[in-house]
């Protein structure tokens, strides 16, 4: 497909009235669209169809959703993505021209975390409603507007912190509120894997060049040759994302933020380095420290041994939570080698929140503000880590220093 020549600006004065009109439809106008009912179809539309976006993808469609239209800069990604659908959704490598389908009326965003803001502002003021993959933001700066364009437009947008959906993790929130833990003084979580023996997102051993809109994948990033390591493997390069970090501290720092009802750290210290993966930019290995003013956090990521896995620990006066596969709670004073509560992991479906949002215009479990304090905190250890010195977070300007 021929790339156009659009700019963002004439975009968004085209979309405007479009946008207007979706809008008033959500408080039933009459003359214009209304409100989702409870067993009405959503059509989607699926902007970043990699592995990310193509779970999505077959996620909507079990759901029963309908696919309407997917987009990358990828021929053979897309090829797939619309395979996916039974030949059933329209593709497009400019996303623009799906956000132009005034039958769309959500759509996903899973593209690489340099395009999210980009991507995220078009699509609302569009006047469509965003499932956007985490991590929200490239910049601590980018989150700011992204929240700013939510509360313009009014859409219903979920950030892709699926943790917030899981009723084990509700159940800790609970407890955490009732008192079970005394004061909670020190949370460790962790996400160790071991891929010593190559890194998943490496380039295959063969592609398709040709089917790769380079300067697409681009954007606004700086200009550089094309680098199979750089496409397949963007996670873990400063132009594209914000490597471990972000890519897993959404998860874990998000569980933090959301159980024990935080918005900011006061500081961030965060230290690593590339030991195992020469093709990286960002941490291979990283550990951060943060201070919450009441309680501390020490979150450990790592690709280099995988023992310790996806888990954490919760150390209050009166108890302690294991989440190593079972949530364990054990007293800290008696018995201290027998759990006073246990519980299962209860996976949640964080997509069909975001559905049933949609239709009933609630806000959903990781709304916009949420989604941007926890990246906030995640964007603060990474500028830790490139500086060197510990960074702080001044609540007025809400912005790090």
């Amino acid at each position: 497909m021929t790339k156009e020549r659009i700019t963002r600006r004439s975009f968004l004065k085209k979309s405007a009235k479009g946008a207007a009109a979706v809008t008033l439809a959500s408080v039933g106008v009459p003359g214009v669209r209304p409100v989702l009912g409870a067993n009405d179809r959503i059509i989607v539309g699926v902007i970043g169809t990699g592995g990310r976006g193509q779970s999505h993808i077959r996620h909507l469609l079990n759901l029963k959703e309908k696919v309407a239209a997917v987009c990358d800069v990828a021929s053979f990604r897309l090829e797939q993505a619309k395979r996916l659908t039974g030949g059933k959704a329209d593709g497009y490598a400019d996303y623009r021209r799906l956000l132009e389908r005034k039958d769309i009326n959500a759509v996903v965003i899973a593209t690489p975390d340099h395009w999210h803001h980009d991507v995220f502002i078009d699509t609302v003021e569009a006047g469509k409603d965003v499932y956007e993959e985490k991590p929200l933001s490239h910049t601590i700066a980018e989150g700011k507007e992204m929240v700013a364009a939510v509360k313009r437009t009014g859409r219903i947008v979920q950030v892709g912190n699926q943790y917030r959906s899981d009723p084990h993790w509700a159940r800790l929130k609970e407890e955490v509120e009732a008192g079970t833990f005394g004061k909670m003084r020190w949370i460790r979580v962790c996400d160790c894997r071991n891929w010593s023996k190559g890194d998943p997102f490496a380039p295959p051993s063969s592609f398709d060049r040709s089917g790769i809109d380079w300067d697409r994948f681009l954007g606004k990033a700086p200009k550089v040759p094309f680098d199979p390591y750089r496409y397949f493997a963007w996670r873990w390069f400063w132009d594209y994302a914000g490597g471990l970090l972000t890519d897993l501290g959404a998860h874990q720092l998000g569980l933090v933020h959301w159980i024990m009802n935080v918005k900011w750290p006061k500081s961030v210290v965060a230290n690593g380095n590339v030991y195992q993966l020469p093709h990286w930019e960002t941490p291979d290995n990283v550990h951060a420290v943060l201070d919450y003013g009441e309680f501390a956090v020490v979150f450990s990521t790592e690709m280099l041994n995988g023992r310790d896995g996806d888990r954490g620990a919760w150390y209050g006066t009166d108890a302690t939570l294991t989440t190593a596969g079972k949530f364990n709670i054990y007293p800290e004073f008696g018995d201290r080698g027998k759990p006073i509560k246990s519980w299962d992991n209860q996976g949640g479906d964080h997509m069909k929140n975001w559905l049933d949002c949609v239709r009933s215009r609630k806000q959903p479990n990781s709304t916009i503000e949420y989604g941007h304090q926890v990246i906030t905190a995640c964007h603060m250890a990474n500028i830790s880590y490139r500086t060197g010195r510990k960074v702080t977070f001044d609540d007025v300007k809400k912005d790090a220093v």
